[in-house]
Formats: C-alpha cells, sequence, structure tokens
C-alpha cells in the first residue's frame, strides 16, 4: 500500500513549509526595510530645511557585533567632525559607510554634511553611497516582504485545492449493513 493513497490529500509538512518561509521572508523584510524606508523619509525631510557645511574625517568608531559561538566582529565607522553655521564643532558617526578593515577610513577625507539648523545634532552625511545604502535595504526589504506574501499566498491557495480535490476524489456511497438483501 503507498504511503500516501491518491485519494489523501499531499502531507501538510509541504505547505507549512512554504508558510514558515512566507512568514520568514515577511519578517526579515521588514526588518530590513522599515528602518531604511524611516531613514530615507526623514533625510528627505531633512534635506528641504538643511544647511549643508563640509565634514572631515577625524577618527573611526568601533561597532562590534557579536556573532555565534561567541566570536565578535568589529567594523570601523567614519566618524566626521563639522561645525555648524555660528555653532561649536560637533561630530557624526557614519554607520553607512562602516568597513571590516579599519585602514579603510581615512583621517582628514572630507564629505558634505546637511544638519538642521534649528538643532544641529540632527545631522547626516549627505553623500551618493549613504542613498545607495537606504535605496538598496529599502528595495531588499520590500522585495522580500512581496516573495513572502507570494509563498503564503501559494501556501493557502494549495492547501484548499489539495482539500477540494480529495473530497471530490472521495466517492460517498450510503452506508451499507451488511447480511441484508438488497
Amino acid at each position: 500500500m503507498p504511503a500516501h493513497p491518491p485519494t489523501e490529500s499531499p502531507p501538510v509538512r509541504k505547505y507549512l513549509n512554504f508558510s514558515l518561509l512566507g512568514i520568514v521572508l515577511i519578517f526579515f523584510g521588514l526588518i530590513m526595510s522599515v528602518p531604511a524606508i524611516t531613514e530615507n523619509i526623514q533625510h528627505q525631510a531633512m534635506a528641504q530645511r538643511s544647511e549643508t557645511v563640509t565634514g572631515t574625517v577625524t577618527s573611526s568608531h568601533t561597532k562590534t557585533t557579536h556573532a555565534r559561538r561567541g566570536s565578535n566582529n568589529n567594523s570601523y565607522c567614519p566618524v566626521y567632525s563639522y561645525t555648524p553655521t555660528g555653532g561649536t564643532t560637533l561630530q557624526l558617526i557614519d554607520y553607512h559607510d562602516c568597513n571590516s578593515n579599519m585602514s579603510s577610513v581615512h583621517s582628514g577625507e572630507t564629505a558634505p554634511i546637511s544638519y538642521d539648523p534649528n538643532d544641529p545634532d540632527v545631522a547626516f552625511v549627505d553623500t551618493q553611497h549613504t542613498a545607495s545604502a537606504l535605496t538598496v535595504n529599502s528595495v531588499v526589504g520590500v522585495v522580500a516582504v512581496i516573495l513572502g506574501i507570494v509563498a503564503l499566498t501559494i501556501s493557502v491557495v494549495s492547501r484548499r485545492r489539495a482539500r477540494r480535490n480529495a473530497a471530490l476524489a472521495d466517492p460517498v456511497y450510503p452506508p451499507v449493513e451488511y447480511g441484508q438483501p438488497q
């Protein structure tokens, strides 16, 4: 006898795997896209009212992430010093330009820094690299959410079709009492 008779619906595990894949993709997509989209919107809103000055890399900031099995990974992010119009010198860490190699952070490099004139501590490095990082994270996140929704939809539709087909394939016979003439 086969493991699954033809009238039995396919194993539920296949549908659960697709559902789980969909949920994981949606979760990953939201984690990637929501912060990037939010930051992108903030940058665009601030760009309309911001002032721009030149910032200079003065040092690096070490960002440590904890990896599996107790190891740590260090990334080195440039720290820009900038002076808002009529203000004191401030520092800004560019988390969008972190590298695993400390030699990639070059003291003395310059970049445009856009800041809010009403609150000069609110600033960002206004380079194409920053915009590209935000765009890539947004796009990857949105694509992952869409693929997750597609996987969930396929899972639900396939499961419903399998149940419907299984119900149609099962003939319904009236109960027969044995020993009685027909």
